[in-house]
């Protein structure tokens, strides 16, 4: 990423382009503090980078530009705006948008949401955002949208500009335009390269999202030295493992990294793909991720071929919990109960707003000042108002707390032995928790109890060790009491060494060995706890292993219960839930065990997956997409495969393989696809990428290609011996033919045949006939009117040399003006094909070679009956052997005379 301030566009790293957008938005919050409550709202364009695809340190014709378009309100006196944010705007030169690339940035949106709704196909030259700003930004902050996009750097002279345009609901406009400059100018044709990016992967968090780089030649000519640029997307990792071999990330693989793959040449018409994956981090940042990335493809040191973008939608879920306790008071009547509210975040993505709910229980008053301040209740702080406390943001793993005290009645209404009191955390996104306390009033024990993991972390087959803090908060002192637990689904209680502590009695006996099942009933007796005094004891529970599917957390409740008191009140009780570490861990495995691709082949792919895990997945399915230049073949795979739409290429097709158990062994299925009828020669392998999804968001991915195609080629040159060059052949004269033949492709022709096929006016002079390999078959045998050579086998890049001599006819047909004779190639792995004539530029033609016409005689002579009958046998001849040719061989023939 490159930051460009003038003429020359120095590095920078992705947090230098981080401050700049902090900068900006810095700015725009100071400016509007600065102005009087009807100041406008403000919009800015920003050149963040560039992408420095050849690595030469400037801005080149192609290479991408990051650009930037803030909308932010000012600080005080805004209404609510919606409104729409084009990116570029009218006004922008020198830069071409590079489709799909337009991305709402929720690290650097404040207050604001946004969605691109255009600008995510290929070949759109705009992207479209739809925004909506809340009121009145807080302090002297300010509300902001912040879009960032990429577009290629096209300009005819070296400067450029990027322009945006937004307007709002209360019907303003408004424009804003940043310019650069670059090293040089573009200049000349595009080349004819075409990029196309695609992303697969459920896109959670740590997931790993597979991006597939396809790089096609349009000019039939192909392409040399091409090099694929891509750039590590923000809240992502490179990972090696998933993807093609060949990247090289600097500086290391975080994102920002730029990572390059050589991948070398593209055929003629033909196209390469290169996998490039990432893996996402974890947790996500609140609002709604988007993860978007841009790979581009280089020709030689400097040339800029093409580039392509596209974002997918992150999937991250929250999860609120909130636990509320007494952290003083006693419901005295006249007296103050503060309760503590501590709410947690134990999902994998922040929460941006979060806010607490209380209602007044009945028989007290809200005490503000006693409380943390914020609070907020309707109609009043009286009996059943509603309360609310904004708590702010709160990332994932983070917790916040705050305190909620009310003052209890004086005196209470008769029959009142209880203060109940229930609260909610809440956010946009997530769904709300909940919890309760209810206090006893006047003068008794009252008990509170804690529950706390004391040890364990959740893994699979290990204790959890809880420790019940109970302590007697009320005015008088406990005669006695006892704890209540139940062993909690999927553990199983431990009551060995020092793990739980001694007393426990499950299922009305008394403990003694390992293993009692989840649901299993246990209490512990206690003697006297004085008021205010607190007890602790243990409760140790084994995890199994592996976790059945969907588990993500141990939840266990621990009750205190007042015991030798007439009427005591009902059990005070605490819940704990634990996350789980266990997890499936899903496998894939995609091979491919056939030859090289030939035209009309059935490939079968073999799809190993598998559950390396501690904890089994509740349901797995196959993804694949058919490849190019096939279609899906149903019988020649495993039942249950379903396509849409349809079967031809690039059809996503799906495979329901049911629950993977951890630790069993691999389901395999076969996915198989017809290749297409004919198959275009530029086309040597078919690559396929596959993944095996879970139901909770774990994946793998695998893919697998043919082995590279094996083919010929051959050349067939005339030789006029002790001719002058240009000359022609005339009746009776000797043509040598020299045939090359080679094996231009990566792997070994086997099986070879070359045979060739004379005009009917050539007559092949029989023992002429070499080979620098294999073996003559035909032609060096009297009477033999034609030459083969069989070669067993042709490494890559060999050549074989054969040659033969033929004569003219001593007499031929007036008008003929060529000659014409070819070869045939034939093997076992390769496709056949015929000799080229490399002294034209037609492909694969057959070799003429000119001839002069018979003398012509000033009379002619008459003949007798046996010159007429010699005659009559010389003509059958010639037109059998005419006739016995291939059909195509006549045709060139009879197509070199005309």
């Amino acid at each position: 990423m490159r930051t460009p301030p003038a003429a020359a566009l120095p590095l920078a790293s992705p947090p230098l382009t981080v401050r700049l957008l902090a900068a900006a938005l810095c700015c725009a919050a100071i400016l509007a503090a600065a102005v009087p409550a009807a100041a406008q709202p403000t919009l800015m364009s920003s050149i963040l980078g560039f992408t420095d695809l050849n690595g030469n340190g400037v801005l080149d014709c192609g290479e991408p530009v990051l650009l930037a378009a803030t909308f932010a309100t000012n600080a005080s006196g805004t209404p609510a705006l919606t409104g729409t944010l084009a990116v570029p705007s009218s006004g922008t030169a020198g830069l071409r948008y590079l489709g799909g690339s337009a991305v709402v940035d929720p690290d650097l949106t404040v207050g604001c949401t946004g969605k691109v709704t255009a600008g995510g196909g290929a070949g759109d030259s705009s992207a479209l955002v739809n925004f909506s700003c809340p009121p009145n930004p807080i302090g002297s902050n300010s509300w902001a949208v912040v879009v960032r996009y990429r577009a290629l750097f096209s300009g005819t002279t070296n400067s450029y500009t990027a322009a945006a345009h937004a307007e709002t609901s209360d019907g303003k406009v408004y424009d804003h335009a940043a310019s650069g400059s670059a090293a040089t100018a573009c200049s000349g044709a595009p080349t004819n390269l075409r990029v196309e990016k695609t992303a697969a992967g459920p896109a959670t968090p740590s997931s790993t999202l597979v991006y597939t780089v396809t790089v096609t030649d349009l000019s039939g000519l192909g392409a040399g030295g091409v090099e694929l640029v891509d750039t590590v997307p923000s809240h992502t990792t490179f990972n090696p493992g998933a993807s093609s071999p060949g990247w090289v990330c600097n500086p290391g693989t975080a994102a920002g990294a730029t990572c390059r793959n050589q991948v070398g040449n593209v055929n003629p018409n033909g196209s390469l793909s290169r996998f490039f994956a990432v893996s996402l981090d974890s947790p996500f940042p609140s609002g709604g991720l988007v993860i978007a990335n841009t790979a581009c493809a280089n020709l030689g040191p400097s040339q800029v071929a093409g580039c392509a973008s596209t974002t997918t939608p992150a999937a991250g879920t929250p999860l609120l919990h909130l636990a509320k306790t007494l952290a003083s008071g006693q419901a005295v009547p006249g007296s103050t109960l503060v309760f503590n509210l501590a709410a947690t975040n134990t999902g994998n993505q922040d929460l941006a707003a979060v806010t607490l709910g209380e209602t007044v229980p009945a028989n007290t008053v809200f005490l503000p000042a006693a409380s943390s301040p914020g609070w907020s209740c309707t109609p009043g702080p009286a009996a059943g108002a509603a309360c609310s406390l904004a708590l702010g943001a709160l990332p994932a793993g983070g917790a916040a707390a705050a305190r909620f005290a009310v003052a209890v009645a004086d005196p209470l209404p008769a029959g009142v032995d209880h203060v109940a009191n229930a609260a909610c955390v809440r956010s946009a996104g997530a769904a709300d928790a909940c919890d309760s306390l209810t206090v006893p009033t006047a003068g008794m024990p009252l008990l509170k109890i804690v529950k706390t993991l004391l040890s364990g972390s959740g893994v699979p087959g290990t204790d959890l060790v809880y420790d019940l803090a109970v302590q007697n908060a009320g005015n008088q002192d406990a005669a006695a009491g006892f704890l209540l637990e139940t062993v909690p689904g999927n553990t199983t209680f431990d009551p060995t060494g020092s793990s739980s502590s001694p007393g426990w009695n499950c299922a009305l006996e008394s403990v003694t060995a390992v293993g009692l099942p989840a649901g299993t009933a246990c209490n512990l007796g206690w003697g006297p706890l004085a008021a205010g005094a607190t007890l602790r004891r243990t409760f140790a529970v084994g995890i199994v292993n592996p976790l059945p599917a969907g588990v993500t957390a141990i939840t266990n409740t621990g009750c205190a219960q007042l015991a030798g008191i007439p009427n005591p009140p009902p059990p005070t009780c605490d819940t704990l839930t634990t996350p789980t570490a266990g997890a499936p861990r899903l496998t894939l495995a995609k091979s491919y065990s056939g030859g090289p691709v030939q035209a009309g082949d059935v490939l079968r792919y073999t799809l190993a997956a598998g559950n390396a895990g501690n904890q089994d997945a509740a349901a797995a399915a196959l993804d694949e997409v058919v490849p190019d230049h096939t279609s899906f073949v149903a019988a020649a795979s495993s039942a249950g495969w379903a396509c849409a739409p349809g079967i031809a290429a690039g059809a996503h097709c799906g495979l329901a393989l049911g629950a993977l158990a951890a630790g069993a062994a691999q389901i395999s299925r076969t996915f198989a696809v017809r290749v297409d009828s004919p198959l275009p020669p530029n086309v040597q392998q078919i690559g396929n990428a596959a993944c095996v999804n879970g139901a909770a968001g774990e994946s793998a991915c695998g893919h697998a290609t043919t082995p590279p195609a094996v083919f010929a080629a051959a050349t067939l040159r005339d030789t006029l011996p002790g001719a002058t060059e240009g000359s022609a052949a005339h009746p009776g004269d000797a043509i040598d033919y020299t045939l090359i033949v080679t094996n231009p492709s990566a792997g070994t022709a086997s099986g070879l045949d070359v045979a060739t096929r004379l005009d009917p006016y050539l007559t092949l002079l029989a023992g002429s006939v070499t080979t620098t390999a294999g073996t003559v078959t035909r032609g060096n045998t009297p009477g033999d009117a034609l030459s083969s050579v069989h070669l067993d086998s042709l490494a890559p890049g060999d050549a074989v040399t054969i040659t033969f001599r033929v004569t003219v006819a001593p007499v031929l047909p007036p008008g003929l003006q060529v000659v014409i004779s070819q070869a045939d190639v034939t093997g076992a792995n390769v496709p056949a094909t015929v000799s080229d004539d490399p002294d034209t530029a037609a492909p694969l033609d057959p070799t003429a070679t000119p001839v002069a016409p018979a003398d012509v005689v000033s009379s002619v002579p008459t003949l007798g009956g046996p010159g007429l009958a010699a005659l009559a046998v010389f003509l059958a001849v010639t037109s059998l052997r005419f006739l016995r040719r291939p059909a195509t061989a006549r045709t060139s023939s009879e197509a070199g005379r005309r």
